[in-house]
C-alpha cells in the first residue's frame, strides 16, 4: 500500500464541491443509486446538483464531520478522498453544541439552504425515490441503537476515493484516522455497506448486525449494517 506521501485534515467549506464529485465518481456505480436516481444515466445533473446540496447541508450540520485525504507535497490543495462521520449530540462537546461561532451560524445558514430547496427545487429530481435510503435507515435504527454504547455510536455515513487511487491504501487510511478519534472518545462505531465489503470492514473489528436491503431497497446487492463495539464489549 502506498499512503505515506498522502495526508488527513479536518476539511473546509472550500473542499466541499471537491468532496462531492469525489464522491459521484466513486460511488454511484453501485446498484443503490440506481434506486435513489432511476433517471442518473439521462440526467446525471440531476445526481450532481442533489449530491452537491446533500454535501453543503452535511457541512453546515454540527453532528457532521467532514475529513479529506491529500497528497502532502507543498501546495496540494485538491482532496482525493474524503469521510463523513456523523456523531449523536451526545458526542459533541458543550463548545461544539452551544459556544462556538460556528454552532451559532449553522443554523442560519440550514435554514436558508432549506428555503432555497423549498424555493428553487432540482429540476427533474425524483424526491421521493431520492429519500429511500433515509427512510430505511429511519426504520432501521431503533432496531439496532438499542444499548447505550451503540446510541453513542459514530455513524460512517461516506467513505470515498478517486477511483483511479483506489487500492493504495487510502480509503483504509481514512478509515483508521476515523476509528481512532472514535476511540479517543471512548465511542463505538458502524456503517452500512455497499456490495462485499463486508470482509474488509471485519478486518477493522466489524461486525454485522442486520441489513438494510429490505423493504423497498430489496433489490440492491449490498446493505451490511455493521458495527464496531469496543473490545471490552466484544469479549
Amino acid at each position: 500500500m502506498t499512503t505515506q506521501p498522502y495526508r488527513i485534515r479536518p476539511g473546509s467549506l472550500s473542499d466541499v464541491p471537491a468532496a462531492a464529485d469525489i464522491f459521484i465518481a466513486a460511488m454511484t456505480h453501485d446498484r443503490l443509486f440506481e434506486i435513489l436516481y432511476p433517471n442518473r444515466d439521462e440526467r446525471p445533473e440531476v445526481l450532481a446538483a442533489q449530491v452537491h446540496r446533500l454535501f453543503y447541508s452535511r457541512w453546515w450540520n454540527p453532528n457532521f464531520d467532514l475529513h479529506v485525504i491529500l497528497p502532502s507535497e507543498r501546495g496540494a490543495a485538491a482532496p482525493v478522498g474524503l469521510t463523513w462521520w456523523k456523531r449523536p449530540n451526545s458526542q459533541l462537546s458543550f463548545y461544539e453544541r452551544w459556544v462556538s461561532p460556528y454552532a451559532w451560524i449553522a443554523p442560519v445558514v440550514q435554514a436558508i439552504l432549506s428555503l432555497r430547496d423549498w424555493l428553487f427545487p432540482i429540476p427533474h429530481l425524483d424526491q421521493h425515490a431520492s429519500n429511500t435510503f433515509t427512510r430505511v435507515i429511519h426504520d432501521i435504527e431503533p432496531r439496532l441503537l438499542t444499548t447505550p454504547r451503540r446510541k453513542d455510536a459514530w455513524y460512517l455515513s461516506t467513505l470515498a476515493v478517486r477511483p483511479e487511487l483506489q487500492g493504495k491504501g487510502l480509503g483504509t487510511m481514512l478509515l483508521c484516522h476515523g476509528l481512532q478519534r472514535a476511540d479517543r472518545c471512548g465511542a463505538a462505531a458502524w456503517l452500512v455497506g455497499l456490495k462485499a465489503v463486508e470482509g474488509y470492514y471485519e478486518r477493522h473489528g466489524f461486525v454485522e448486525v442486520a441489513r438494510a436491503n429490505v423493504g423497498e431497497m430489496k433489490d440492491w446487492e449490498g446493505g451490511a449494517v455493521i458495527d464496531r463495539l469496543l473490545p471490552e464489549e466484544c469479549q
